[in-house]
């Protein structure tokens, strides 16, 4: 063996010692197969309509954009969204409107008309 050999030698001895020493102690982001979830703590936002409360959306009627008004029938807050979604109600047929598709909050206002 050269004297260059036996410089370098003794190195990766070392290093291979912390590295075996270190992974005896790191912990895995992955335990049994269950990933934490981010989006667990979160606090849902207080809905900013409640049920029964009077909304109006910009819709298009075939080529013209009219104004709907309804009644908020129930609201969810989306995790996975991160909004609040609303049903709506039709107030003359008190049906849901267009088959109880949620919309997002920030389609809707508040009805100023009493």
């Amino acid at each position: 063996m050269s004297a260059n050999e036996l410089e370098h030698q003794p190195a990766v001895a070392v290093e291979n010692e912390e590295m075996e020493s270190s992974s005896e102690h790191a912990s895995p982001d992955v335990k049994s197969g269950v990933n934490i979830d981010p989006n667990a703590n979160v606090i849902p936002p207080n809905p900013r309509f409640r049920d029964g409360d009077r909304v109006h959306m910009s819709e298009l009627i075939g080529s013209r954009r009219v104004r709907g008004t309804y009644q908020v029938y129930a609201s969810r807050y989306s995790r996975s969204k991160g909004y609040t979604e609303y049903q709506l109600l039709v107030p003359l047929t008190q049906a849901l409107h267009n088959k109880g598709t949620w919309f997002r909050e920030k389609e809707l206002r508040m009805d100023s008309r009493g």
